[in-house]
């Protein structure tokens, strides 16, 4: 019985490692990614500036909740930061068209 949790966790150890160094390369893939971004819209000219969802609410005049959805369907410029947050491009936010509320005005017809 001691002998098998010795290998049990000498290979939890060894999965740990991998794990470890999997996450580590990620991290590294995602630095470098970034640098490349910054340094292509450094390039031409391209300054976004990047505010929170709660920023964006209120300029946006919707609720939080609202531009969370709007992010996560594509219709306003986002980056999703972490597995939850988002960031929103403040040109976006400001260029952002509130849809009319409501039902539309009935329009009647007068035939004579």
């Amino acid at each position: 019985m001691q002998a098998r949790k010795t290998i049990s966790i000498a290979k939890a150890l060894v999965l740990e490692e991998e794990i470890y160094a999997d996450l580590m390369a990620r991290k590294q893939r995602s630095r470098e990614r970034n640098t490349v971004q910054s340094a292509c819209t450094q390039e031409i000219g391209i300054v976004e500036k990047w505010i929170t969802t709660t920023e964006a609410a209120e300029i946006m005049g919707v609720t939080v909740r609202a531009v969370q959805q709007l992010c996560a369907q594509g219709q306003i410029v986002c980056r999703q930061w972490g597995k939850r947050a988002w960031m929103v491009s403040e040109e976006a936010a400001k260029s952002y068209q509130k849809p009319a509320s409501g039902r539309p005005m009935k329009i009647d017809d007068e035939t004579d």
